[in-house]
């Protein structure tokens, strides 16, 4: 079966017929070392090997992206299947960490991520359950399995050590960016504080500025989300000091150069972002908790959790 030439459609009906073992680029992954109470009966994940053909990719957006994101946060669907292509001359500099979770022929949850190779660190972009499946466990499995997929590329690339992490991004506690969607950012919050992240303390996460769709204007760089981490083979204190200003100025020079070019052409330390970063970055990059030391507006929808139970104090 010549799986380049195959349709959506074709792909779908694998998928619905309970067979992607019958795909290649989706290599399934043994979950024992979770215990089985951790999640859900009849879910099987899968790492996404990079090259898979467009038609899986773009199941993949249809199935979990739109309905799980704002317009203001998902990606187009061109970037997105972008993401999973195989880069040569990037090969030696990272590896992709995609993971999937499939139930029921359908694709319910992605756990998209890089390994860089130069800064040593990993990076968690796309972490998504679908809403009809959510709070059953899926999710943990997925950032787990990342985990433990992150360890693997780093023993095979020789950095493997107590210290390794995982970065990601999170929206600030009072973002009202993804409440059109029912996903208020403290109950993300308190997902990832389950899966032992801490929020970075004395790394500025400034996102690139997008470009404008009505006006061709590049817009300037966001400061409405914060970075997370997560020790890979252990979890860090509060108030550890988790890695040094050089490896986090190459890290974000690695990111930058991974997902962003400006309107001029510049990528990783060339850009406005990256010196930004560079102008607020502290010399003491540590662990801090995430629900510690934070005030947070009310918002303008009511709240979906107790907000008491998450350790917040109201302004």
């Amino acid at each position: 079966m010549n799986f380049e030439e195959l349709k959506q459609d074709d792909i779908l009906n694998i998928i619905k017929n309970d067979k992607p073992d019958q795909i290649p680029f989706l290599q399934k992954i043994d979950m024992s070392f979770i215990d089985k109470g951790a999640g859900v009966d009849g879910i099987d994940y899968y790492r996404v090997m990079d090259g898979i053909p467009s038609a899986i990719t773009a199941q993949l957006y249809d199935d979990l992206i739109p309905n799980n994101f704002n317009e203001e946060e998902r990606e187009e669907k061109a970037d997105f299947q972008a993401f999973f292509d195989k880069d040569p001359e990037s090969d030696a500099r990272r590896e992709n960490l995609n993971i999937v979770a499939v139930s029921n022929g359908k694709f319910v949850g992605l756990l998209t991520g890089m390994a860089f190779h130069k800064s040593k660190l990993g990076y968690f972009d796309y972490v998504v359950v679908d809403e009809s499946v959510r709070s059953k466990g899926i999710g943990g499995k997925l950032f787990q399995a990342g985990k433990r997929l992150m360890k693997s590329v780093a023993q095979e690339h020789g950095y493997d050590h107590d210290d390794l992490a995982v970065l990601l991004t999170v929206e600030k506690p009072d973002s009202t960016m993804n409440l059109d969607k029912g996903q208020d950012p403290r109950k993300r919050l308190s997902f990832y504080d389950r899966q032992n992240c801490q929020r970075v303390g004395g790394m500025p996460c400034y996102l690139p500025g997008i470009v404008d769709s009505e006006t061709g204007e590049q817009k300037q760089p966001m400061d409405c989300f914060d970075w997370l981490i997560t020790g890979v083979n252990r979890n860090f204190q509060e108030g550890e000091i988790v890695m040094d200003r050089a490896t986090a100025l190459q890290f974000n020079a690695d990111n930058l150069d991974m997902e962003y070019t400006d309107l001029q052409g510049r990528v990783a330390e060339e850009t406005e972002t990256y010196q930004m970063i560079k102008n607020s970055l502290s010399n003491e990059i540590c662990a801090e908790n995430l629900f510690a030391r934070r005030k947070v507006s009310h918002l303008t929808i009511e709240s979906k959790i107790n907000q008491q139970n998450l350790g917040y104090e109201m302004a």
